[in-house]
């Protein structure tokens, strides 16, 4: 009997790549319409996760203005998570950290965010994603701690 591999075939990877890109197109319409709080949470941090996934990868320096906007960005999201109302001054800000990351991807090696997006995708068939896994991505500690590590943004 034939072992199958753990590793993803590049159809897998395409796949998952092809729904990534979706995910990045709702989440800017949740953010810029939507009414689902949820929905808008999740879809922007599935984005930003595989963004500061790649930029990792990638070793980008991680002091730039549109890293301290996704930081601020995860901040609205945590204050967002379990509010069923948007506030405009969260939508806004999570218009603003989707916007960074679109500025962002460019930026980044197209290898490296498929191999974060299917780091995500894995991470979701054990457990969901909480704030402390962008912490663990990325020391925001240095900018403003976030230390409610078992909030659950999806």
């Amino acid at each position: 009997m034939k072992k199958r591999s753990t590793r993803l075939s590049l159809i897998e990877r395409a796949l998952i790549e092809r729904d990534w890109h979706q995910t990045a197109i709702v989440a800017q319409i949740h953010a810029l319409c939507g009414n689902n709080s949820q929905g808008m949470v999740e879809a922007a941090g599935r984005v930003l996760f595989v963004v500061l996934a790649a930029v990792v990868a990638d070793d980008h320096q991680l002091d730039s203005d549109d890293l301290n906007l996704i930081h601020q960005t995860l901040i609205a999201m945590h204050d967002q998570v379990d509010d069923p109302e948007i506030s405009s001054t969260r939508r806004a800000c999570i218009i603003c950290g989707l916007q960074a990351a679109e500025r962002i991807i460019p930026l980044l090696q197209r290898c490296s965010l498929v191999s974060a997006a299917c780091k995500l995708k894995e991470k979701l068939k054990k457990s969901h994603i909480l704030l402390e896994d962008f912490n663990d991505l990325i020391d925001f500690d240095q900018r403003r701690p976030i230390n409610q590590d078992q909030l659950q943004f999806f």
